[in-house]
């Protein structure tokens, strides 16, 4: 187990070092937020966080045993997306809250389990519905708040907040378990001293669906993952890592370079969305994020915020390369091996009914975003005349809660989240 002490160590130490200052005398934390204490004008990173937690907690007692409902104002982050997005979003209003003075609180979704619940040890208690009465909310005061507004009135002058670090914020806020740590660890010990390790994510929904991202070529991903070692690793004997949002992604890699030469995580943790997982689907989401994370080097999808979280948690000194760009482009076109790349056919991606998305585009155009989107700006794709002619106009005017949903953004949750079904 030492190993795996060590990375928990190594990982989240910042989990050892809150608990230990949480004990320690820290300067009217109990009392006043750090935002408005003058000590902390230029705290690290660790010891305004470790304040605010003290505070939190404090705040939170005082409530429970004097409900007379004056609340401090609370600025909140309802959690109605994936990892990539919701875990940004999380990191934006936490430091918000920090700039404002306000408590910070996370809104679940009652009826399913979430990556946050199952594969986090959350620093503090968050969950503002467990804790609605203390807040004199109701269930109909809940179910119509949005976390576009605080609750309650900001009030009283801050202090300077200090600038305060992503990577060591966010593992602050959202601690992997062990288990997950465990599951990051059974990767990485199989990539030997001298050895890197490439770690790819592939974003496979996005395809026929993506407001940018949607008509993209998703064998370039294969191709610049079989370059990669030449195009940014000095041809070091290099394991490919596959982060997969569907079965039918991990499938393809394997029929592209071998099964045996594809890292991934356990099968005995399934794929699955993180706002409604089993806590074995939990950890492989966060456990993804994190080998792509330590990665060598990375291979991202286009539009995805998850890719996006992944690379900024990293300590490479390299950016991430990124489908659909130059860089990926220039990776892909490189002379390397032959490979089956048949498992990247868009039947294997594409959601009955939306394999019409891209017909807007010809051979010589640029892939970009779906026709439904593509069409409206300039310049467009040289077809889209005759797509706009032959597509039904249900194509053209669907609605938010329709199946088959193709007009959606990145940050939209009705972006459906489902496994394809048949591998061809």
């Amino acid at each position: 187990m030492l190993v795996i002490v060590n990375l928990i160590t190594a990982t989240v130490g910042l989990r050892l070092s809150i608990n230990y200052a949480e004990q320690s005398s820290l300067p009217r934390c109990a009392e006043e937020h750090p935002a408005f204490n003058e000590d902390y004008k230029t705290a690290t990173t660790a010891e305004f966080f470790d304040c605010y937690k003290t505070w939190h907690n404090a705040k939170l007692n005082a409530l429970r045993q004097h409900k007379d409902c004056s609340v401090p104002p609370v600025s909140f982050v309802r959690v109605n997306h994936g990892l990539g997005d919701t875990g940004g979003y999380i990191m934006n209003k936490f430091k918000r809250a920090m700039e404002m003075g306000t408590m910070f609180m996370l809104l679940f979704d009652q009826q399913h389990r979430n990556v946050w619940q199952d594969a986090m040890d959350l620093p503090f208690e968050m969950d503002l519905e467990a804790n609605k009465d203390i807040f004199c909310l109701d269930q109909d005061k809940i179910n119509s708040l949005s976390d576009e507004k605080d609750i309650g009135e900001i009030s009283g002058q801050t202090k300077h907040t200090p600038e305060l670090q992503f990577k060591h914020l966010f593992f602050s806020l959202m601690p992997p378990t062990a288990e997950v740590l465990q599951r990051v660890e059974a990767v990485m010990s199989k990539v030997k001293p001298g050895e890197k390790l490439l770690g790819v994510h592939f974003r496979s929904q996005w395809a026929h669906e993506h407001h940018a991202c949607g008509c993209k070529d998703l064998r370039e991903i294969a191709q610049c993952a079989g370059n990669m070692h030449a195009f940014a690793m000095n041809n070091s004997k290099t394991h490919i890592f596959v982060a997969a949002d569907q079965e039918n992604g991990i499938l393809a890699f394997e029929r592209a370079f071998g099964k045996s030469n594809m890292l991934t995580i356990s099968s005995e943790y399934p794929i699955e969305h993180s706002l409604d997982v089993s806590k074995e689907g939990a950890i492989r989401i966060y456990a993804d994020m994190l080998v792509l994370a330590k990665a060598d080097a990375m291979l991202g999808s286009c539009g995805s915020t998850f890719t996006s979280i992944a690379d900024h948690l990293s300590d490479r000194q390299s950016q991430a390369v990124i489908t659909g760009s130059p860089e990926a482009k220039q990776c892909a076109s490189m002379q390397g091996e032959t490979r089956d790349l048949s498992g990247f056919a868009s039947e294997n991606f594409v959601r009955k009914g939306a394999m019409h998305a891209c017909d807007c585009y010809a051979p010589q155009d640029h892939l970009e975003g779906t026709c439904v989107f593509q069409c409206d700006r300039s310049p467009s794709p040289s077809k889209c005349a005759s797509w706009q002619l032959a597509t039904p106009s249900f194509y053209k005017n669907l609605q938010p809660q329709e199946p088959g949903l193709l007009k959606t953004g990145a940050m939209d949750k009705t972006v459906p989240w489902q496994k394809i079904k048949g591998f061809n």
